[in-house]
């Protein structure tokens, strides 16, 4: 798996599975599959966010809700259900 964290807080904002290919640019995020951009995340980009790979799967995974600090999930303790 693949998270994409928020630089300043380690928020994890999106979990990826392996077969996506993610692209940090600096004004968004490309994700893509095969070649073919799935979709473009306009409010992330070199300067805000990090991609770290090779993360365990979490089961309960919503975005918002954890922290990857490059090693290791812990809870996002701000995180609120709605």
């Amino acid at each position: 798996m693949q998270t994409l964290v928020q630089k300043d807080t380690n928020i994890s904002l999106y979990l990826f599975d392996d077969t996506k290919t993610i692209s940090i640019g600096t004004n968004s995020t490309t994700v893509s599959s095969d070649g073919n951009v799935e979709f473009t995340i306009l409010d992330c980009n070199s300067t805000n966010v990090t991609l770290h790979t090779s993360v365990e799967n979490k089961s309960d995974y919503w975005g918002w809700k954890y922290k990857y600090d490059g090693s290791s999930w812990s809870n996002n303790e701000d995180y609120t259900e709605e």
